[in-house]
């Protein structure tokens, strides 16, 4: 071979030409390049091979025979190349073969072969070959998936894929997932059928899908169709499209389809019902509304008849208590009119054949709805039949639904459903109907009672005026318009006098008719916008507004006093009636009618304390009273709780001897702040708020608690005590039974407790007051007649009660030194009492003349401070 590199002109290398490389060059080339070159002998043996490849030596591939490297599964193919190679010129197509390595493994290589043997320099068969091995093994691997993919595929029971092309012709589909006529989907035998499956319904919707979804990258809105099932069915598919043309590995529309058959008929299904139900409820919506009998009637066969499809129908009424099966009440029908007059007649008798051996049907027997085919020939011409009956939930028949039509087969399953809720509604519309007229007469009865309930409430019972709580209503209103108009409004509280007077002298019955007689003449005195009101018992109450100012009150006042002022004729019997008015006037809109009606009671005790048949006025001084006695009942109510109230004693003498024999217990309040408070402060709040009663019994025990303690020394074992008992006590208290518990308590001598009561308290009710003196008798108290002079003692009336003694008021005894009226008064009580077997005690016997003057006219006993004020007795 050439010796090396051959220089060059000007100092330029240049390449040394192929003819100059030596063998040993070539073959370290041939052995180093990146493709395999060899060259076989023409029998096939190896001259020169691809030793760095396969990992031998030269010597080790020299003369071995080159088909001894080529896996046994490829030599078949190899050789048939050798020999088309030996039989052609020019180079072989590229082949694939697995070739032995030094290592024992086998890797893959793509070859190609020239025949070269009458080549002078070549003498062979030149073969080039290319490792692909890691490549082929990533097809096998790529080809693997996609078989896994198609066993995935293949393997699911619910879902079919399909893949088509972008004018829709399937290039693909998996054999699974829906029971069609055609599986599996050969895009052979299919590619020209897409279409034919469908319902023919569906194909314009479906090409028209397919082209948008072609127009549209990715996934799509699944759509429902209908395809063609072996048996001939239409089954219900969802597809679901996904635009894959623009993906290189897949290049087409995927749609994946589900068997979706049963899911989409039980929707259907669904809303079929609801359909129904929504008939139903629209029909019965109609049917409750219509209260009128008739006009029910008539829309319950108009809407069976047309949601039954029926040619015609009609309503048949059960005829209670009247000859015959039933009667036609109404009918919807273009047949004949002769042919429905018939129906009512032939109705019963087709029903007969249902029950077998049973006579023909009455419409009042019927308890279930049926639906036949009638014979071909019958005297109504009906071929399908639908009877219901409407039957009320109480279980009676009001009667039946009949339908007929001249074709058989008519009355579906829907239709029927339909008939059977229309009855049922109809059932219970025919009952509104029915009792709406009774509902309507018991409403009105209602309204009326509820009507005269409210007035009840709100008006007096015996005079029909308003009552307290609409009075208060009234005062409301009035003195809320009072800002606007820029009036006064004024209340006027009245209360008869001396009316328990009429009652107890001539019944209660004519004291009723002088209170309507009052109320009458009343309502005539006011103006129409005046309100009179019945507060309870006597007590009556006007609002009068748009007033100018007091003057306009008092005006009213008088206008009362002379509208009384007229004798009342109760039957034969004339009364006279006159009242004590209080008034109170407001010309402010916050003004709280409580408040104004609490003052005008007030001011009118104020006007009956001062002999009554008058009015007062109030005003902010007597306001001042009211809070300050409205304070005193506040701290009283704590005192009483607190135990504050304490009993005192006054002693009474004996004037003949001057011996103490007993006391007077005397209540005193040991305020804690104020200090000692005085009856005359407290005693008449008590009275007016009830306290009295409470009041009553804590003074009771603690004057039994005395006596027993009096009782165990003997300077004190014969005094007697005396308590005082006031009306309330006497008239709405248990006295008896509070003497009776304060004396079983303290262990004391009943003949050693006087009770003293006030002689007006005894004669305003003789009979009650004798009652209760009479029990207290039998406990064995002695009884006394306080302040006496100062009432109107009738000397029947003291003589028919249990009395132990007078006392006499003080009030005539501070007049003994002065006075000789008030010695001849004094001096007649002690006479009086005498002569009634009564002992007399003077109270508030202030000086020894006083006494002297008691003792010449033969008085019994005194008290006073000319022997002690009342004293603690702790």
């Amino acid at each position: 071979m050439g010796a090396g590199l051959a220089g060059s002109r000007g100092g330029q290398k240049t390449p040394t030409s192929a003819a100059a490389f030596a063998p040993e060059t070539l073959l370290a080339l041939l052995q180093h390049a990146r493709d395999a070159i060899g060259i076989l002998e023409p029998d096939g043996t190896i001259r020169h091979g691809p030793f760095g490849f396969l990992g031998f030596t030269p010597e080790e591939l020299a003369g071995r025979f080159a088909l001894e490297l080529v896996h046994p599964d490829d030599v078949g193919d190899a050789t048939s190349l050798m020999l088309d190679a030996m039989s052609t010129a020019g180079p072989t197509p590229p082949f694939r073969a697995r070739m032995l390595h030094a290592d024992g493994s086998w890797r893959w290589y793509e070859m190609t072969a020239v025949n070269m043997v009458d080549d002078p320099h070549v003498r062979g068969l030149v073969f080039n070959g290319r490792d692909i091995h890691a490549l082929k093994e990533a097809e096998d691997e790529a080809e693997r998936s996609e078989r896994r993919w198609r066993a995935l595929a293949g393997a699911s029971a619910t879902e079919r894929v399909t893949v088509l092309d972008a004018e829709g012709t399937i290039i693909f589909s998996t054999s699974n997932g829906l029971n069609l006529d055609h599986d599996p989907w050969d895009p052979s035998t299919m590619a020209d059928r897409m279409f034919e499956l469908l319902h023919p319904d569906d194909i314009g919707d479906v090409a028209g899908r397919i082209a948008a979804i072609a127009a549209t990258p990715g996934p799509s809105e699944a759509f429902l169709v209908r395809l063609q099932a072996g048996d001939g069915r239409w089954l219900w598919v969802e597809a679901m499209p996904n635009n894959q043309l623009h993906n290189p590995d897949v290049g087409g529309i995927v749609i994946t389809t589900r068997d979706v058959h049963e899911r989409e008929e039980a929707m259907r299904r669904l809303h079929d019902e609801t359909r129904v139900l929504e008939s139903l409820h629209a029909i019965g919506r109609r049917l409750a509304a219509e209260l009128d009998l008739d006009t029910l009637l008539q829309e319950v066969t108009d809407a069976g008849t047309d949601v039954t499809d029926a040619a015609f129908g009609a309503f048949f009424h059960n005829a209670q208590g009247q000859e015959g099966n039933s009667y036609l009440l109404y009918a919807v029908t273009d047949a004949p009119r002769d042919v429905v007059a018939d129906f009512p007649l032939r109705a019963p008798d087709l029903f007969g054949h249902i029950f077998s051996g049973a006579a023909p049907v009455r419409i009042d027997d019927l308890r279930t709805h049926h639906r036949f085919d009638a014979p071909a020939v019958n005297p109504l011409g009906v071929r399908s039949f639908l009877g219901v009956p409407v039957v009320s939930r109480t279980g009676e028949v009001h009667g039946g639904i009949f339908f007929g039509h001249p074709e058989p087969g008519v009355f579906t399953e829907r239709g029927e459903r339909l008939a059977v809720g229309i009855a049922a509604h109809a059932a219970i519309a025919i009952d509104n109907a029915r009792l709406y007229q009774s509902a309507q007469h018991e409403i009105e009865a209602r309204g009326q009672a509820e009507a005269e309930l409210a007035h009840q409430a709100t008006h007096d019972l015996l005079t029909g005026l308003p009552n307290r709580r609409l009075l208060r209503d009234r005062l409301a209103q009035a003195l809320a318009h009072c800002e606007r108009s820029g009036h006064a409004v004024a209340v006027l509280l009245l209360d008869l006098d001396r009316f328990k007077v009429v009652n107890d002298s001539l019944s209660h019955a004519v004291g009723d008719r002088v209170l309507i007689g009052v109320a009458e003449r009343l309502r005539e005195a006011l103006r129409p916008s005046d309100t009179v009101a019945r507060l309870g018992g006597d007590e009556f109450a006007l609002v009068c507004e748009n007033l100018n100012g007091q003057l306009d009150a008092v005006g009213v006042a008088d206008r009362v006093a002379s509208a009384l002022a007229e004798p009342l004729m109760v039957g034969t019997t004339e009364i006279t009636v006159t009242a004590s008015v209080g008034i109170t006037m407001a010309a402010a809109p916050d003004t709280d009618p409580d408040t104004l009606l609490r003052d005008a009671d007030a001011v009118m005790y104020r006007a009956k304390a001062r002999g009554g048949n008058r009015w007062e006025i109030f005003d902010a001084g007597l306001r001042d009273q009211v809070v300050d006695r409205l304070r005193v009942e506040t701290a009283l109510r704590r005192g009483l709780s607190a135990h504050e109230i304490a009993l005192y004693v006054q002693p009474i003498v004996d004037l003949q001897t001057g011996a103490t024999v007993g006391g007077e217990g005397l209540a005193r309040w040991e305020h804690a702040g104020r200090g000692i408070v005085m009856p005359d402060d407290f005693i008449s709040i008590a009275e007016d708020s009830g306290l009295v009663i409470p009041l009553g019994e804590q003074m009771l025990q603690q004057g039994c608690t005395l006596l027993g303690r009096w009782a165990k020394d003997p300077a004190t074992a014969d005094h007697t005590l005396s308590v005082n008992v006031s009306a309330r006590q006497l008239v709405h208290g248990d006295l008896v039974g509070a003497v009776r518990r304060s004396l079983a308590l303290a262990g004391a001598d009943p003949s050693r407790l006087s009770l003293e009561i006030t002689e007006t308290v005894l004669m305003e009710d003789v009979a009650a007051a004798g009652e209760v003196l009479r029990r207290l008798r039998s406990l064995g108290v002695h009884l006394w007649v306080d302040d006496f002079g100062t009432g109107y003692s009738s000397l029947i009336h003291l003589r028919r009660l249990p009395l132990d003694g007078l006392k006499i008021d003080r009030s005539f005894v501070a007049g003994l030194d002065t006075e000789e009226e008030d010695r001849v008064i004094v001096g007649s009580i002690i006479k009086l009492a005498h002569s009634l077997g009564l002992v007399a005690l003077a109270e508030g016997v202030e000086t020894e003349q006083q006494a002297d003057h008691l003792r010449r006219l033969a008085c019994d006993l005194a008290q006073g401070y000319l022997w002690s004020p009342a004293m603690p007795t702790m």
